[in-house]
């Protein structure tokens, strides 16, 4: 697990997919995502998207960028998508007050 977790940390913004982090930990799909399940008690994919949230709302937070630019940061097509995704995960959009 500890190999696709670190790449995760790593790059959150990448285009992370189950292949690929089941390839990073040497493992086949299936049996990766079973023992990710196991182990740390989300899916895979569930834990990037929540690591992604977290970091989102912690530069959110920083108000120091543009949401759409924190979208992009982490893979996200548009502002819309990353407060559609904040919204499903953490309870909240990232509305600003101007």
């Amino acid at each position: 697990m500890a190999p696709a977790i670190g790449v995760v940390h790593a790059d959150p913004g990448a285009r992370w997919t189950l292949q690929t982090l089941s390839g990073k930990a040497g493992m086949s799909r299936s049996s990766f995502a079973q023992k990710f399940l196991a182990t740390v008690g989300f899916s895979p994919i569930d834990y990037l998207t929540r690591w992604r949230m977290l970091l989102a709302c912690d530069r959110l937070a920083e108000n120091i960028e543009s949401i759409t630019a924190i979208a992009l940061s982490f893979g996200y097509e548009s502002e819309s998508a990353l407060s559609t995704a904040l919204k499903r995960v953490m309870g909240f959009t990232p509305r600003r007050s101007a």
